[in-house]
């Protein structure tokens, strides 16, 4: 974006933001109020999700402009809050939604890419033709999160179980890296309270592919746990889905842990089901 278009958009945003500040003191208890700031930040945040845009007319009059777009924002605001039985819909744009918007987007997928100084060719996960055994991913820890009271590799190994007990698929662990087709490391990606973890996206056939988790979040065992299943989902040929509920639904939803219906559904069809 040229720097007079950035320019533009932070004051045509901190426009409306400061406009929805006031509407906001007709609608929510005083001391439930979202800063000016506060809702800048949730109105750049509904732009990166695709929810809200602005033209070039709008932002070479932001002041006419923002009175126009304080009902575009209600409508991202009330699309956001239809799409995820998290939030309460009342079209308002408060601390509830706010809230949500700074969840973790964890989750990322990335294209394949070779990984530095290692061979990206990797024994298959398919057994030789005629043989009755499951395709086999054999996963190498190079280094986990740090956990305080739980042990990180435990749970680093515990997210494939999520997948293979219910898919035609088995995962080994093993302790020499020339053998995996899974390299799963930590290190820095992009700070605290953003992407959690990424992954190569898949599915698996000879390519050896990577898992990492950010080295600078603050872990817990059911948050690495929800991201260990999700990245492997990744591994393992999903994309995001939309529906929370699902593990593979692109923010980080706290208070879930596990394969929804759509997840099942959706790698069964790839894999097929475990017999």
């Amino acid at each position: 974006m040229p720097i007079s278009n950035i320019a533009a958009t932070a004051l045509l945003i901190s426009s409306i933001a400061n406009k929805l500040s006031k509407l906001n003191k007709g609608s929510l208890p005083e001391g439930g109020q979202p800063s000016v700031f506060d809702l800048e930040d949730g109105i750049f945040k509904l732009i990166e999700e695709g929810l809200l845009t602005f033209n070039a007319i709008e932002l070479s009059t932001p002041e006419e402009a923002s009175d126009r777009l304080l009902g575009h924002v209600a409508d991202a605001v009330k699309k956001l809050q239809k799409s995820t039985p998290i939030l309460i819909l009342d079209g308002i744009f408060g601390n509830q939604t706010l809230n949500f918007l700074r969840l973790p987007s964890c989750l990322g997928e990335r294209p394949f890419r070779s990984i530095p100084g290692i061979d990206v060719n990797a024994e298959s996960i398919h057994p030789q033709p005629g043989s009755t055994e499951r395709p086999l991913i054999r996963f190498f820890i190079e280094s986990a999160p740090r956990l305080t009271n739980s042990d990180e590799e435990e749970h680093v190994s515990a997210g494939w179980d999520a997948w293979t007990e219910l898919i035609n698929l088995d995962a080994q662990r093993t302790l020499d890296a020339s053998e995996a087709n899974v390299i799963i490391r930590t290190e820095p990606l992009d700070g605290p309270g953003s992407k959690l973890a990424d992954a190569d996206g898949g599915p698996l056939g000879n390519q050896l592919k990577e898992v990492r988790f950010d080295k600078t979040e603050s872990w817990t065992a059911d948050k690495l746990l929800y991201a260990a299943i999700h990245e492997y989902g990744h591994i393992l040929g999903l994309h995001h889905s939309d529906t929370p509920g699902n593990i593979m639904y692109k923010r980080y939803q706290p208070d879930f842990i596990g394969v929804g219906r759509g997840d099942e559904t959706d790698i069964i069809n790839i894999w097929g089901a475990r017999t």
